[in-house]
């Protein structure tokens, strides 16, 4: 409902960070510190190599299953999980292929569509 319109607020459905204007003015969205944010940088880029390099792999990937004849009709879960797959196979490729967080990911995506085709 519109302002003005019944007892409704003037926005059906707030998002979750909404609040008081003047409130959400000093909201950071940073809940560390940068120096926190960039140690994570340096964990990743030591474990995945350069993020440039990675996803150029990544995105070829993605450009190759959205280039094959089933990708228009797949749901929107199945391309999720494809292209999820494709970030932690770019990952292999560029990084560390024994770090077994990535092979678990891969396999955990695919049980997600695994389990709604058996449902």
């Amino acid at each position: 409902m519109f302002a003005g319109v019944g007892q409704a607020a003037w926005w059906p459905n707030p998002h979750p960070l909404s609040g008081d204007p003047i409130e959400m003015l000093t909201f950071t969205p940073l809940e560390k510190p940068v120096s926190d944010i960039q140690a994570t940088l340096n964990e990743r880029g030591s474990r995945y190599g350069s993020f440039a390099d990675q996803g150029r792999i990544e995105q070829n990937i993605k450009r190759a299953m959205q280039d094959s004849p089933n990708w228009e009709a797949l749901p929107d879960d199945s391309k999720s999980a494809l292209e999820m797959i494709a970030t932690k196979v770019s990952r292999i490729l560029k990084g560390d292929p024994e770090y077994d967080d990535s092979w678990r990911d891969i396999a955990g995506y695919a049980a997600l569509i695994v389990n709604r085709l058996a449902a």
